[in-house]
């Protein structure tokens, strides 16, 4: 038996949600199956109305990855796990969702939804849609509709158009950014590189000293989206982000866990200013980092 405290857990699974569940409430009524991860865990497929699993806030969607402190596998060692707990069950999930419920009686639901690897990405929110008042971001990865899995764009329009009232388990990884961007000597001062799994979105590989970014980003988070558009490359995260004027806004999802190896996989990359320009025989990424009084005066 392989089991772990949270606090030896790699940092990404210690930074998101436990759940307590306590069998003398009732039914914990939850179903799972392996999870597609290649770190295992068990997927939650299922689970009964008003359950002690629903009322503690699990989703269909979630990824459990311990239980009582066991690393699980997959689907069967949760169940036996869970079974053979006395009492409480201590779950801990790859990481966190949210609940976001919307009736159509008020509004239009107004997303656009694309396929991504678990679950279905919004690429697009309309304006003054109610997908955009309950906070949604061009950017996040709906795993569940009204408690069934979303797989695929098409099944995820069909469920939601199956039903008045839509509720989205939405990963809960996701915030946004507003810079000031525009000012006489305002600077953004990121680098950015493509992700290596293909996936929406860009990594912070570099951030320059005085920028505006340095203030609110971390080496490695993901740029998913700016000023309301998907961005999937590194160039096309550069030119949203040298078009906007006045401010710029961005959505940042999950921290990438394998920094070293993007940074390694990087030839070239630009570093975005307020005159920042891509083009041939840009800086190598790895020189970024030289001393302030080493670089050019038009550096970043």
């Amino acid at each position: 038996m392989v089991t772990s405290t949270l606090e030896s857990l790699p940092a990404k699974i210690r930074a998101c949600r436990q759940i307590m569940l306590v069998k003398s409430h009732g039914r914990i009524g939850v179903s799972c199956e392996d999870s597609p991860s290649p770190a295992g865990g068990a997927l939650v497929t299922a689970l009964c109305e008003n359950s002690i699993a629903h009322r503690a806030g699990l989703n269909v969607g979630d990824r459990i990855v311990t239980v009582n402190g066991r690393l699980i596998q997959g689907h069967a060692e949760a169940i036996e796990e869970i079974d053979a707990a006395p009492d409480r069950v201590a779950l801990v999930l790859e990481r966190p969702t949210r609940r976001v419920k919307l009736d159509k009686a008020r509004g239009r639901i107004g997303v656009t939804l694309s396929n991504v690897g678990c679950g279905v990405q919004v690429c697009a929110l309309e304006e003054g849609s109610l997908a955009l008042q309950a906070g949604l971001f061009v950017g996040d990865t709906i795993v569940s509709i009204n408690g069934a899995l979303a797989t695929a764009h098409e099944e995820a329009v069909a469920m939601i158009d199956a039903s008045r009232v839509v509720e989205f388990a939405v990963v809960a990884c996701t915030r946004q950014l507003v810079l000031p961007k525009g000012a006489v000597g305002t600077l953004v001062g990121v680098t950015v590189a493509d992700r290596l799994d293909g996936g929406a979105g860009v990594v912070v590989i570099g951030l320059q000293p005085g920028g505006t970014a340095i203030r609110h980003l971390q080496l490695g988070d993901t740029l998913l989206a700016c000023d309301g558009v998907l961005v999937s490359t590194h160039r096309e995260a550069i030119e949203r982000i040298d078009d906007a004027r006045g401010r710029l806004t961005l959505v940042v999802g999950e921290r990438c866990a394998d920094l070293s190896q993007v940074l390694r996989s990087v030839d070239q990359s630009t570093s975005v200013g307020e005159a920042a320009v891509e083009a041939p025989g840009c800086e190598p990424v790895f020189t970024r980092h030289a001393p302030l009084h080493e670089r050019s005066a038009n550096a970043f």
